[in-house]
């Protein structure tokens, strides 16, 4: 019991110290009891011996002035039954009494009394002789705390480190501190580098120590634990309900009233917190707080230990097996260039004879690259990691991939993997991806000219797996006539003006780097801007479609004068923003565009008669109303499903001398 205060550790706290006069005399005890409260004393009185005895049990008191001449059991008979019991006999007793005989005295202190005050008594001789013993037992009070304290540390401290095996370490701290701060449980919770959980033990009285369920994230984020974790000090919750950092969770059965905690540290480092509770709330004081941080303390250095033993563990596991198991070539030479350690994989990879290479020194027994690289190590003291090719006699001519690092205290360490498989494989790769490169070009090929697919191929990787807007222009270019030609003409014919036609169109729309994505019966549709951005779209679009009247007409010519076939050619244009990207069934797909300027400009391809270019106000706003060698006729606006106003169009006419458009059919 704590009462001291002041710059003096043990001066008294009189108005906590508690002190039992007895005296059969009411008049000499209430004497007795009139002085110490006035100075401040709590006091309790019994007037015969077996009285002080039971009173001594109920509320052991911090001093007992006694009275020698009493009837039944004397003052000596009193104070010797106290001395003699291991639970009372550390309270000093003043014997008070009237013989002052030498003899009196030496019976007294036989008896075990601490002091004699001589009947009658002075007031200030009292209170002198009572502060002095009170301090005395107070300072050996504190002297046995802290060396019971000093105990139970020892004790704990040698149970925890006792042991290396991380989890036994835990058991052991959570059991030790339980028991030592009297609680009902004790939880450790240990963390990694980055502050994440990584093992929680639970000691319940009653109950052998336990690995706890996942922590609750609350916990660390408004709880104790995130507390603890943040400020790295210990802390007391006297009473849980007025206290918001302890949560109680829906899965807490077991009623908690105080809580004491602490962070496991290493220097600046939290590695664990610890935490003790019981169902009484106040139970917990400075004194649990001083000696759960003691105990904190020594479970930090243990569970490090652990930890560490636990790693080395874990190393030394992973080397063994490295070195028994791998298929990796691994070679320690030391300092002076002696081989002292080679694995199984070591004869098969660099056919070494590891018995009787031992001992001797790498030359001639392994590659010679792969000696230079020991030796440029061993002058730069830095890592090395390079590719290396064995000879017929040693390693059976396979490709080798040597790392060779240097290891302080040793010497050096190599890994050699045999790469002869990988190698053949990334050969096959590399086919395989010439294959599929061949493969794509082909597709792209489908759309576009060979220079504008090799750009795709370079640039734009993955364009079949893209969904994307683009500013476009779209062309289409639809025959006239046409089915009246299938109707009238051999199908032989027809597949021959067809492809002669379309091999004409797609010449031309490579020629300018045009995407085609339909050709449909006798309609063809045409991209620019799309797949790749082109800032000329209008222009080459125009250009295009000038070229295709162009060489159309020549081609027509032929047709009427050979096999009396007459067909016409009109084309539409609309600029504006299309959907682009891989459409159709998994079983079928094509790459094409959508969107408001496909279906206008297919509108603009049905308003041409043969000859005509007709294209939208689009179109020409982009060119600034104006492209050299071309003029823009106004038409009259046209309805256009799907848009809310009519949509004004133009005919473009080409300028230039010698353009010759022949009239519709």
């Amino acid at each position: 019991m704590n009462r001291q205060t002041g710059s003096d550790p043990f001066d008294v706290q009189t108005e906590h110290a508690i002190i039992l006069v007895v005296d059969d005399s009411f008049l000499s005890a209430e004497l007795v009891q009139a002085y110490l409260e006035r100075a401040g004393y709590q006091v309790l009185l019994a007037y015969d011996g077996d009285q002080a005895l039971a009173q001594v049990q109920s509320t052991p008191p911090d001093l007992i002035i006694l009275d020698v001449m009493m009837p039944t059991l004397d003052g000596f008979a009193v104070c010797q039954r106290l001395k003699s019991d291991r639970l009372t006999w550390f309270i000093p007793i003043i014997l008070l009494t009237a013989l002052n005989q030498p003899g009196d005295r030496v019976r007294g202190f036989e008896a075990g009394a601490d002091d004699f005050l001589s009947k009658p008594f002075n007031r200030e001789e009292l209170l002198a002789r009572v502060h002095s013993l009170l301090r005395l037992k107070f300072a050996r009070d504190a002297l046995q705390t802290e060396r019971n304290r000093l105990a139970l540390l020892y004790s704990i401290s040698q149970g925890i480190n006792s042991q290396l095996a991380l989890d036994e370490v835990l058991n052991r701290i959570v059991t030790r501190t339980r028991e030592a701060l009297a609680a009902n449980m004790c939880s450790i919770i240990t963390f990694d580098q980055d502050q994440h959980v990584t093992r929680q033990f639970i000691s319940r009285q009653g109950a052998p120590p336990e690995v706890a369920s996942p922590v609750t994230p609350a916990i660390f984020q408004r709880g104790l634990g995130g507390w603890v974790l943040r400020h790295r000090q210990s802390t007391i919750v006297r009473d849980v309900s007025q206290d918001p950092r302890w949560l109680i969770l829906p899965k807490d059965t077991v009623p908690v009233g105080s809580v004491v905690a602490a962070p496991l540290l290493i220097g600046p480092e939290i590695i664990g917190v610890l935490l003790a509770t019981q169902a009484e709330p106040d139970f917990f004081d400075e004194h649990h707080l001083a000696l759960l941080n003691s105990i904190a303390a020594q479970a930090s250095v243990a569970v490090r230990n652990a930890h560490l033993y636990e790693e080395e563990q874990q190393e030394r596991g992973k080397l063994s097996a490295v070195l028994s198991s791998t298929t990796d070539a691994v070679l320690v030479i030391d300092r002076s260039g002696i081989l002292i350690l080679a694995n199984p994989a070591a004869e098969r990879t660099l056919g070494l004879k590891v018995a009787s290479s031992l001992g001797h020194p790498l030359a001639g027994h392994v590659p010679s690259q792969l000696v230079e690289i020991f030796q440029r190590v061993a002058a730069t003291g830095q890592s090395i990691s390079a590719e290396v090719s064995s000879n017929a006699e040693i390693g059976h001519g396979r490709a080798l991939y040597v790392s060779v690092s240097p290891v302080a205290g040793v010497g050096q360490v190599a890994v050699v993997q045999d790469i002869t498989p990988l190698k053949e494989l990334e050969a096959m790769r590399l086919r395989a991806e010439l294959e599929q490169r061949r493969l794509i070009r082909q597709l792209f090929e489908r759309y576009v000219g060979p220079s504008l697919a090799d750009r795709i191929l370079a640039q734009e990787a993955g364009l079949f797996e893209r969904r994307e807007r683009r500013d476009v222009v779209v062309l289409f270019a639809d025959l006239r006539r046409f089915a009246e030609m299938t109707a009238a003409f051999p199908a032989q014919a027809v597949i021959e003006v067809l492809n002669q036609f379309y091999t004409a169109m797609v010449d031309i729309v490579y020629r300018h780097q045009g995407t085609i994505f339909d050709l449909a019966g006798d309609e063809l549709m045409v991209g620019f801007g799309a797949p790749l951005a082109q800032e000329d779209t209008a222009e080459r679009s125009l250009h295009v479609a000038g070229d295709m009247q162009s060489t159309f007409a020549q081609l027509r010519q032929r047709w009427a004068e050979q096999q009396g076939i007459e067909i016409g050619l009109g084309i539409g244009l609309d600029r504006g923003t299309v959907v682009m990207g891989n459409i159709g069934a998994p079983s079928h797909m094509n790459f094409g565009m959508v969107g408001d300027a496909v279906n206008t400009a297919h509108r603009m391809v049905e308003l041409a008669h043969h000859g005509e270019i007709v294209v939208s106000e689009a179109v020409v706003e982009s060119l600034g109303g104006k492209l050299d060698g071309w003029v823009f006729e106004r038409q009259p606006p046209v309805d256009i499903r799907h848009k809310s106003a009519p949509v004004q169009v133009y005919l473009a006419r080409q300028v230039r001398e010698g353009t010759q458009v022949e009239a519709a059919p």
